[in-house]
């Protein structure tokens, strides 16, 4: 069998679709692998200024809420043929600057550096990832979407398990700071791949483009998005908020989401704990990393095609609910009684692993017996601010549990009644969710307020 043919059989595309799906993963691929030799050197960053986290995570939070409005108005006022290409290329020049501000600068600067470095990162992860869907929703149509989305994820799987493959491999090599540039070759593949995506659509800046092979609809615009894809305004987050307010089941997800944010933010507080008192350099330390979301991302990769349907067909969305903080909560007093790297690094390992198994598909189930109002507004406001509200409000109870206590011990056993409610969250949504869904099979529409 030739590859061309091998590689129709495995995403389900047909001929006049193979070149776009191609180029859809080489996108994606390079977008992630980027993104996961940027990671493993934040997190060493922020391992050697711990003390400063708390303010990192407030940062984060100060300027995702800022971002959002900004982003979503050159997304609505720019092409995206323009639009995209301009976005990585900011982002290989500030790689470049935080590269030749970590080289040059003297040794009093460089914590100034790392925190920017650290909040940088973090909130473009959030935005190249929903850039590269919302491009991908632009030319692909919907029935195309539900034959080849997946294979494309897993085209990004891949290059997240290339990018910290490649980070654990070079990172001893050639340094931390070194890292950076290699980010900045991998998103100039990124560039390259979209402009043979629009060329591929036939998207024109001046005229509107044809449809994509294979298409089943209008065919995709250079123009900026339209219609009822959410844009992210003060008005859209206030609806999200009153929408969020007045819905039980609403506010019980909101309210999971600030455990699962704030369960997070402790690990990631021990984790930094653990690593700053080892003995292992800071090249190290950036390889430990890599190592770590290597294996998540190689178990995302196994899951995505197997595992995780039949363990929540099996279980059912609110046990599927509970095994992320059950999990949490072993881990955190086995972190209490052997802080160790090893112990560390398996629990990171099978924490974020079965995140992306189980825990992530069943919260997003949750939205699927929602209204399409709420799906939007709400939801937006739910994965951005109140994500990052949670991982500022975990970092701030963090040190101020650290302060008390004066170690990092106790407030771990401190989070494990934080764990029983979110897993008493999950049990009552799988409730709540298998009613609504019941509802909605009989009179055909979702039930507000429920």
């Amino acid at each position: 069998m030739s590859l061309r043919a091998s590689l129709a059989r495995l995403s389900r595309a047909r001929p006049d679709e193979l070149a776009a799906v191609s180029w859809s993963c080489v996108y994606f691929f390079s977008v992630l692998a980027a993104l996961y030799v940027l990671r493993p050197a934040r997190e060493t960053l922020g391992v050697a200024r711990v003390e400063n986290l708390p303010w990192m995570y407030t940062g984060t939070l100060v300027f995702t809420i800022a971002a959002n409005p900004l982003f979503s108005l050159l997304v609505t006022h720019y092409s995206r043929r323009r639009f995209i290409p301009f976005v990585y290329r900011f982002c290989q020049l500030s790689l470049i600057v935080f590269f030749v501000l970590a080289t040059q600068l003297l040794q009093d600067g460089l914590p100034r550096v790392a925190a920017a470095f650290f909040i940088w990162v973090s909130v473009f992860n959030l935005f190249a990832v929903s850039l590269f869907w919302g491009f991908m929703a632009d030319i692909y149509s919907a029935e195309q979407g539900r034959r080849l989305f997946a294979f494309i994820g897993a085209g990004g799987t891949l290059g997240a398990i290339f990018g910290s493959l490649l980070t654990s491999t070079l990172a001893a090599r050639l340094g931390t700071e070194n890292l950076l540039l290699l980010a900045v070759g991998l998103f100039e593949v990124a560039i390259l791949a979209v402009r043979r995506l629009v060329r591929l659509a036939s998207i024109d800046a001046t005229a509107t483009a044809q449809p994509m092979a294979g298409s089943r609809v209008d065919p995709p615009s250079d123009a900026p998005p339209r219609g009822d894809r959410p844009v992210s305004t003060l008005a859209g987050t206030l609806a999200g908020i009153r929408d969020t307010v007045a819905s039980p089941y609403l506010l019980a997800i909101c309210v999971s989401m600030i455990c699962y944010t704030v369960g997070s933010t402790f690990v990631y507080f021990q984790q930094a704990g653990v690593v700053k008192h080892s003995s292992i350099d800071e090249a190290a330390r950036t390889a430990y990393f890599a190592r770590i979301d290597m294996l998540v991302n190689a178990f995302a990769l196994a899951s995505q095609s197997t595992l995780s349907g039949r363990i929540i067909t099996r279980l059912g969305i609110g046990r599927s609910l509970v095994v992320l903080p059950a999990l949490t909560a072993f881990g955190f007093v086995g972190l209490a009684a052997w802080p160790t790297l090893a112990l560390l690094f398996w629990f990171q390992v099978l924490r974020r692993a079965t995140d992306f198994a189980v825990a992530r598909p069943a919260r997003e189930t949750l939205f699927t017996v929602v209204t399409r109002d709420e799906k939007y507004k709400a939801k937006s406001l739910i994965d951005t601010f109140v994500y990052r509200g949670g991982d500022a409000l975990g970092a701030w109870a963090y040190q101020g549990l650290t302060q008390l206590t004066h170690g990092g011990r106790a407030a771990a056993i401190a989070a494990l009644p934080l764990m029983a409610v979110w897993a008493v969250l999950g049990l009552w949504l799988g409730s709540r969710q298998v009613r609504r869904a019941d509802r909605t099979a009989t009179v055909g529409a979702p039930i507000p307020g429920l």
